[in-house]
């Protein structure tokens, strides 16, 4: 809910999503959307979320926020189909912590991938999609809602990105070039 993370660019994909999903393509299955934490122009965005409920924009969405305990938001994590990132990264060298809990929990994840770290996060199409616009979200929705062979490979590749551990990745890079091992 802060300036680093544009959620009208997820308000637009599942509007479009549900239009899309409503329209031409029954068989997409209804979206819940979670947004979690706190920040400034949260009232802003749950303004703007109540008035497409409304207006019957978000048929095939439902998007609901919540503030969670450390053990709430694991929970809610490991019980999700698929996580987003919408963080723009303002240096363009930091990584969303968000994407490294989503993969803690195997959870595959969508996010906005026009920064120069995101593929030392993400590797496409292995554990995540990146999207650099809501029509690029849509397309990904749609093709891994509509398609869970695609959803699950993703999936797969979160699983294991889970299974990284500190020493892993330290030792032969950090370690070796600090001289340490």
């Amino acid at each position: 809910w802060t300036a680093d993370e544009d959620f009208s660019l997820l308000i637009e994909a599942l509007c479009r999503y549900s239009d899309l999903a409503e329209a031409s393509n029954p068989d997409l299955p209804s979206i819940l959307a979670i947004i979690t934490g706190k920040g400034p122009q949260r009232e802003m965005y749950l303004k703007q979320i109540a008035d497409l409920e409304k207006n019957g924009k978000l048929q095939k969405a439902t998007i609901r926020t919540a503030w969670l305990s450390m053990e709430d938001y694991a929970r809610l994590l490991a019980s999700a189909s698929l996580g987003v990132s919408l963080h723009t990264s303002s240096s363009g060298v930091d990584l969303p912590m968000k994407v490294v809990d989503m993969f803690g929990a195997g959870l595959p994840v969508v996010g906005w991938n026009r920064f120069e770290a995101w593929p030392e996060l993400v590797t496409e199409g292995r554990n995540g999609r990146g999207f650099g616009s809501s029509d690029e979200l849509v397309e990904h929705l749609v093709e891994l809602f509509g398609n869970q062979e695609a959803l699950e490979e993703l999936r797969t590749g979160a699983r294991e990105e889970s299974s990284r551990r500190w020493d892993d990745e330290w030792n032969p890079v950090a370690g070796k070039l600090l001289g340490l091992v």
